[in-house]
């Protein structure tokens, strides 16, 4: 038979991906968290991997049909998505389930699956017959982290930096109410990608942060919300991260990860996003990220 048309856009991976299998990742198509996790495994499908996407809509629904940011109680998530509780107790995606090994929050999904999956030999990539006519099998080493402990510890920084110093932002400058409190969230989250931009230029001077063909979970960190700056954060609040020069770095990152095809197969309809951000930027979003970084009351 033919090859089966490999998706191309998210919605198209989600539909594909719906098989049953005891490889589950629990995701919602919006979250940018759970892209991350969806990311590393779309590219270890690349080897050969497979597994499940289990859609999730952690939220209320409206009268109106439209997107809500209302979140379900842990109550009504557990009666909603049994299995999906229990492998995420707090009810956030994303969450994986590896054969019974639970696991849920995005750095600690990549981590695992950059030590459990990404490591194990047993993803065999056959390539065409050799000169000689045998069949040559060489062995893909599809690591999301690099080989040495210095340079996952950049990686891990970089993580930490873009969880810390960025996306907070993100969400603050999206549900502020004022806008002058609008304008001060957006400086500081420039602020902080001047120095995501920095650290990437210590580390090589284009393509992904570890340099060209070296796409890692230092990628991942970002690219999520990077997507949702240039729609979202666009659209909602007139903003681009400008094309000068402390930037450029950063625009040269992203033409090398939005041509990534494992990474294009993440990124959903960009009006539909936009159109699920309503609620954070209207302000009355009540989602465990809206709730830690702007409500500032515990979830």
């Amino acid at each position: 038979g033919s090859m089966e048309q490999a998706p191309q856009t998210g919605e198209e991976c989600i539909a594909a991906r719906s098989e049953e299998s005891s490889f589950k990742l629990y995701s919602s198509w919006f979250c940018p968290y759970a892209q991350r996790t969806w990311a590393h495994l779309e590219e270890l499908t690349e080897v050969g991997l497979q597994y499940q996407y289990v859609p999730i809509d952690p939220y209320a629904s409206r009268p109106d049909g439209l997107d809500s940011k209302q979140a379900l109680s842990i109550e009504q998530k557990a009666a909603k998505y049994p299995e999906f509780v229990r492998a995420s107790p707090r009810g956030l995606v994303p969450a994986i389930d590896h054969g019974g090994v639970l696991v849920n929050d995005s750095t600690v999904c990549c981590e695992y699956l950059s030590e459990a999956v990404d490591r194990n030999p047993g993803f065999l990539k056959t390539d065409a017959m050799n000169e000689n006519g045998k069949r040559q099998h060489t062995f893909v080493q599809a690591t999301m982290m690099p080989p040495s402990a210095a340079d996952r510890a950049k990686a891990r920084l970089f993580w930490e930096h873009c969880s810390t110093q960025v996306i907070p932002w993100f969400y603050r400058a999206l549900m502020y109410g004022s806008a002058e409190e609008q304008k001060s969230a957006l400086q500081s989250m420039l602020k902080g990608i001047r120095a995501a931009n920095d650290m990437m230029l210590k580390q090589s001077p284009s393509g992904f942060f570890f340099g060209e063909d070296q796409y890692t979970l230092a990628d991942i960190a970002l690219a999520p919300w990077w997507q949702r700056m240039q729609s979202v954060m666009k659209h909602y609040r007139g903003f681009e991260v400008p094309s000068t020069q402390e930037y450029a770095r950063l625009h040269d990152w992203w033409s090398a990860v939005s041509n990534r095809p494992s990474w294009r197969r993440t990124m959903v309809d960009t009006n539909r996003l936009i159109a699920n951000y309503r609620e954070y930027a209207d302000g009355s979003a009540t989602s465990a990220v809206a709730n830690i970084f702007v409500r500032k009351v515990p979830t």
